[in-house]
């Protein structure tokens, strides 16, 4: 029989409807799943963040530093796949003419545009048009040049991505694995340092702390099935012998993206189920 604490969500106060499974099982390729982490979750955190599973896996795939993993090969495939289905939707999105014009509009003006579907997604959603995960992955672009290993000048665009929902999304990922560990949900506010995001107005000791705690990201030591894909490790530091004064939640997603969390006691609210 499962503990009263394990009939509600991993990070709020909802009753179960399901388990949660962290990271999502789309971030793993088919045939790649098994030992994955499970927490119980409501409907909010689970059937409800679809989309934001897709976006994210997205945002994360879409990097250029990935080129190149083989490890991380199937992944890719899923997210060409995702891509090309997005695509695909295109046409269901003009629900006028003044749509299908601006569309032949924007074909025209980027034919010779080695990067012109990405730009024409970003164009149509900039303009009201919704075009789903490909608009968003184009947002805000800016023309680049990137120089490969061999001295090849290639042309692509960098885009901007929602930081709020990107920042969230790993804030329950952590409770996710804080839940997993200790069998308790995190309620209270969790500080979130995504290391390959620093910002650039960052101040010396948001700096200080990113380094620090870069440097205590170990694969080697971490926990994890398929650690191509995901690895984490908790650690803690005393207050005194007998209490915790913070909890750390490292962790890595497809050996490149590294983030901590950081739970100070001091944050620590105590489940309805307990009061």
């Amino acid at each position: 029989m499962p503990s009263d604490i394990e009939l509600y969500c991993y990070c709020c106060e909802e009753p179960k409807v399901g388990e949660e499974h962290v990271p999502p099982q789309s971030f793993f390729a088919k045939g790649n799943r098994a030992g994955l982490i499970k927490v119980p979750s409501c409907k909010l955190h689970n059937q409800d963040k679809s989309a934001d599973d897709e976006y994210i896996r997205s945002v994360l795939l879409s990097s250029i530093e990935l080129d190149g993993n083989q490890a991380i090969a199937s992944n890719f495939e899923v997210h060409s796949r995702a891509l090309i289905r997005s695509g695909e939707r295109l046409k269901s999105k003009l629900q006028s003419d003044a749509d299908l014009k601006t569309f032949l509009e924007l074909q025209e003006q980027f034919k010779d545009d080695p990067v012109a579907g990405m730009k024409i997604f970003s164009e149509l959603e900039r303009s009201g048009i919704s075009t789903g995960l490909l608009g968003l992955l184009s947002n805000d672009y800016r023309d680049e040049v990137v120089v490969t290993s061999d001295g090849v000048e290639h042309k692509t665009i960098s885009y901007s991505f929602d930081k709020q929902r990107f920042l969230d999304y790993f804030k329950l990922m952590a409770k996710a694995l804080f839940y997993h560990e200790t069998k308790w949900p995190w309620l209270g506010e969790v500080v979130l340092i995504p290391h390959n995001f620093v910002s650039r107005d960052a101040t010396k000791n948001e700096i200080a702390l990113h380094h620090h705690h870069l440097n205590l990201i170990n694969r080697e030591s971490s926990q994890g099935a398929h650690k191509e894909v995901f690895y984490y490790k908790i650690s803690t530091q005393m207050k005194n012998e007998r209490a915790i004064d913070y909890y750390f939640v490292n962790f890595c997603l497809y050996d490149h993206f590294k983030f901590t969390a950081i739970m100070a006691s001091e944050n620590f609210i105590d489940h309805k189920e307990r009061i």
